[in-house]
């Protein structure tokens, strides 16, 4: 009977302990996507009331100067571009940098939806425009660079689409290199397994290279 008692209480503080183990291993992993989903809180504009503000292109591009300004690292930030059927791309991305302690980059955000995932979790974007417009000429943000593609499909090679994607990511690098920003464009596909910019600012200046391709 009494052997029966301690396994009953064998087990019941087992469960006890399995059970610290699991809260424990919850709350790390709760503040670690509480960083990941809510890191540079500062970065989406609000009004005087504190409230987000409506999300409009001339807000986005107003807005750009000072967000580059705050997040480039001596002179030089890293872009990365995301349609929405590449969000979980985009956060895994972020997660690695977070990893490697990479702060100075902001995103490219290629259509309203893409826009609205990152303000909803305060990440660095910004709106790109084709060099034919302006944002004067975007009278809402119900249309997007992008606005002929449907943002969850992910585009095929060549494709019309693809081929817009493209077109956009290189005049947003060009936009910021005559700004007289140092630029480094990557996908999202790519995997970063350490920080290349200490390598690649030295190739610029000790051997006068302007661009570096991989």
């Amino acid at each position: 009977m009494r052997s029966k008692e301690k396994k009953r209480s064998d087990r019941s503080q087992w469960h006890i302990v399995a059970s610290i183990l699991w809260l424990i291993f919850m709350g790390i992993l709760y503040k670690r996507m509480a960083q990941l989903f809510h890191v540079h809180q500062h970065e989406s504009p609000r009004g005087n009331s504190g409230a987000p503000l409506s999300l409009t292109p001339s807000l986005l591009q107003s807005h750009l100067p000072e967000m580059l300004k705050r997040r480039s690292r001596n002179g030089t930030i890293i872009l990365v571009g995301f349609t929405e059927g590449y969000s979980d791309m985009l956060l895994n991305m972020m997660c690695r940098w977070k990893d490697l302690g990479i702060e100075n980059y902001a995103i490219v955000a290629f259509d309203v939806p893409s826009i609205v995932f990152c303000w909803e979790r305060s990440l660095p974007c910004f709106y790109p425009l084709p060099e034919s417009e302006s944002f004067e000429s975007v009278p809402a943000m119900s249309q997007s660079p992008s606005s002929s593609m449907n943002s969850t499909v992910v585009h095929e090679w060549n494709s019309d689409g693809f081929k817009r994607i493209t077109k956009l990511k290189s005049q947003q690098v060009l936009r910021l290199l005559q700004q007289g920003y140092n630029v480094l464009w990557t996908d999202l596909d790519v995997i970063w397994k350490a920080n290349p910019l200490p390598d690649l600012l030295r190739l610029l200046t000790e051997d006068d290279h302007d661009v570096l391709i991989q």
